[in-house]
Order: C-alpha cells, then sequence, then structure tokens
C-alpha cells in the first residue's frame, strides 16, 4: 500500500508538470518554445544530478537499462548490464537514424557526434538516466512455437546505455521499457521499422497476490486482436500522441449504467485537458470527481445488502472500505465506451486486499477519486489493477485497442 501511494503521488506531479508544459505550448507565441514544450517540458542544459525534478512525456518511449561502467548506479536484482560481454553491442553516433530520432527530442537527446549520442531524461518520482544510445540484439521467445523455447532474434534494437542513473522509489529494476504511442523510439515502432511487422503489443497482468506472480508481454504481430475481441479506437491527440486515448462513457455496475454526466469526459480542446487515457504506469485507476462520486454511490448502493455500509478508510484516498468478509460474491464492474462495447473487470480487479496496521484484513474498492487541487489533465486514469486477468492489446497502427478476460 505504501508503494502504491508512492506511485500515486509520482505519476500525479509528472502529469501536473507535462499539463503545465502543455498549456505553456499552446498558449506560447515563440514557436521555438511551443515545439520544445509540446513533448511535456523542456530540459535545459543542466549539470546532471539537477534533472530528477523534470518530466516528459517523451520518456515515455525510451527503453533503457544501467550499464557497466557505472558512474552511478542503484541497485537492481540481476547483474548490471555489460557491454563487452555482448557481441552484438554497439554505440550510435550521428550519422545513426535512431541516435537522431532521439536527438531531435529536445527533452532527451543532449548531443551527437561521429563517436557518442548522448542522452538524459528525468522522471517526476525521482528516477533520472543520463548514457548514451546503443543497439543490440534482443531476443524474444516464440509465441506461436509452443513451448519448445524458440527464440527470435532482433538486431539493432536502440536502447539508452544508462551510466549516472538514480531511481526516485525503492526498486530491484534495471531499466525502463519505453512503450510510448505511435514514435520511432518506442519498442513497437522499432519493430515495424526493423522487421516489418506490427507495432501492437500486448500484455495480461495476473492478480497482486497471485502464486507465482504470473504474466506476459507479447510484440508483433501475434499481439494483434482476433477479430472477435470486443475494442474501441484509440484517439490520437494531437499535442500528447504519447498517451493511449479511449472514449469512454459510462461505468457498468452489473447490468446496469451509472449514468455518470455527458460530457465529463470530453477533452477540453481550448486547454488540451480531460479525456480518458489507459496508463499503468499508475497502480489504481483515478477519475474526475464529477464521475467518480456517482461511480461509487451507485457501487455502495449495489453492495450495501452483502457487505454492509463502508467502513474506515483505506490509505492514501482508498475511501471505500471494508473488513474482509470470508465469501465475497460481488457485482461485476464494466466500463462502457463510445462503440456501445465494454470492458468487463474481473473480480480480482474489483477489490484491493491489504492486512492493515492492526493485522486485519481488509478490501478496498481500487479506485481514486482525483483531487480538485491536481492538476492533472486526464478526466481519468484506467490504471494497472483495472487490467489484472485481462488480455489488453494495443494495435497502434490501426488504432485499437481490444480485450479479452483470461487467466495470465
Amino acid at each position: 500500500m505504501k508503494r502504491i501511494g508512492e506511485a500515486r503521488e509520482a505519476r500525479r506531479r509528472m502529469y501536473d508538470a507535462a499539463v503545465r508544459a502543455r498549456r505553456a505550448s499552446l498558449h506560447s507565441n515563440d514557436s521555438v518554445v511551443a515545439n520544445a514544450t509540446s513533448t511535456g517540458g523542456r530540459l535545459d542544459s543542466i549539470p546532471w544530478g539537477e534533472v530528477n525534478t523534470a518530466s516528459s512525456p517523451a520518456a515515455s518511449d525510451l527503453a533503457w537499462v544501467q550499464c557497466q561502467p557505472c558512474d552511478q548506479c542503484y541497485a537492481q536484482s540481476f547483474p548490471i548490464f555489460d557491454p563487452k560481454q555482448s557481441p552484438g553491442f554497439v554505440m550510435t553516433n550521428n550519422q545513426d537514424s535512431y541516435c537522431n530520432s532521439v536527438q531531435a527530442i529536445e527533452t532527451i537527446g543532449r548531443g551527437a557526434d561521429d563517436s557518442l549520442c548522448d542522452y538524459q531524461t528525468g522522471y517526476a518520482d525521482g528516477t533520472s538516466t543520463f548514457g548514451y544510445i546503443a543497439k543490440d540484439q534482443f531476443n524474444f521467445w516464440d509465441a506461436g512455437a509452443g513451448s519448445d523455447g524458440v527464440t527470435v532474434s532482433v538486431p539493432g534494437m536502440g536502447f539508452g546505455c544508462g551510466t549516472k542513473n538514480t531511481y526516485g522509489v525503492q526498486t530491484v529494476v534495471s531499466g525502463v521499457l519505453g512503450m510510448g504511442f505511435g514514435r520511432a523510439l518506442s519498442m513497437g515502432e522499432q519493430f515495424l521499422a526493423l522487421n516489418g511487422v506490427s507495432p501492437a503489443f500486448a500484455f495480461c497482468f495476473a492478480p497482486i497476490f497471485s502464486d507465482p506472480n504470473s504474466g506476459w508481454l507479447m510484440f508483433g504481430d501475434g499481439a494483434l486482436p482476433p477479430s472477435d475481441y470486443p475494442s474501441t479506437p484509440l484517439l490520437q491527440d494531437e499535442g500528447f500522441s504519447v498517451y493511449f486515448y479511449v472514449e469512454l462513457v459510462d461505468f457498468v455496475i452489473g447490468d446496469q449504467r451509472v449514468g455518470v454526466p455527458a460530457d465529463v469526459f470530453d477533452i477540453d480542446s481550448d486547454d488540451q485537458t480531460g479525456g480518458v487515457i489507459v496508463d499503468v504506469g499508475d497502480i489504481v485507476s483515478i477519475i474526475t470527481t464529477d464521475a467518480y462520486a456517482p461511480f461509487r454511490a451507485a457501487w455502495i448502493n449495489a453492495v450495501i445488502d452483502i457487505l454492509g455500509e463502508p467502513g474506515v478508510p483505506g490509505p492514501d484516498g482508498l475511501d471505500t472500505c471494508w473488513d474482509y468478509p470470508n465469501v465475497v460474491g460481488l457485482p461485476s464492474i464494466g466500463f462502457l465506451f463510445s462503440n456501445g462495447n465494454v470492458l468487463r473487470l474481473s473480480p480480482e480487479a474489483t477489490q484491493l486486499i491489504f492486512i492493515d496496521d492492526n493485522n486485519v484484513r481488509r478490501m478496498c474498492w481500487p479506485f481514486l477519486q482525483k483531487s480538485e487541487e491536481s492538476s492533472t489533465f486526464a478526466s481519468m486514469v484506467i490504471g494497472a489493477v483495472s487490467l489484472h486477468s485481462t488480455e489488453v492489446i494495443f494495435d497502434t497502427e490501426n488504432n485499437i485497442f481490444a480485450w479479452n478476460p483470461r487467466q495470465c
């Protein structure tokens, strides 16, 4: 629960910084400033140590790992990547197209010459990375080959080799995997450029407390959604195309619509705020007050005969909680999209179970109300918990968001 709080605060700061930059780009008469800030805020040429307060949606595109030799690295669970041990590793320079794509994004590129291509970026949670752009062969298990363990090798994949890194929250991860929407830096777009395969990707999260905690991430043509999967369009927002927008219109509990205000999820064309994005960097889904209030009231009404009135609130804004009952059969929750399709949340995604400070097992409704003070640009963020035990597909070539309930 503490980690959820840290992640929530970090994402809030990132969104706040992004919307400030976005508004600046919309209202500035200086074309240079507008071009720089439209990707989420310019990082000026400042010492590396100061970078950790900056954030940029463009950072969502770039994949990076910690690399030896490290000038400054945090502890991770796997050995830090040593380029000398990888025969396919090459450093890029200003003659390389991927390097030039990085340098074209002013919030990431830090200059390139005939021997080196520098990058630098930061995230709102205090994470930062500085290093150089490299390429190497990436190996993937061929999902179409069954359980034979066949691998597919993709040479020439671009990524950041971080030699000065900090991580803003306690972690053991090796780096960040960039999956942003529709730019050359992201992993999916590299698949398209290098192999001619679809930039689509799909994943399936197992429930938090599953044992083993399984799940998977798939790239390429095999990730494309079958025609019988329910789906809804991915919206391309010109100001912030790195995010995955969907057109949500209402919530469904059981077989009843909640009836949120008709315009509550609209995008404000004046300052480019509002809308609904899918972003699993947020653990719990966050909803604007005008939609959250009727949604919460409808949920309490639907479960009051089963659970009674909500009790003591949980940590970090989780305000709808109960002592965990021995047997729980709760109504389903669905997200209704403009094309009429409904994403039904799995039973695991409708409850967040934890042990409180008094060693009491408790259960919270896993949605958060967006605070009035927050300048977060989205009206709703669909987070990771809402997608547990659901195969989720991002077909970025055809602008389709699809899903299928399944065990991961």
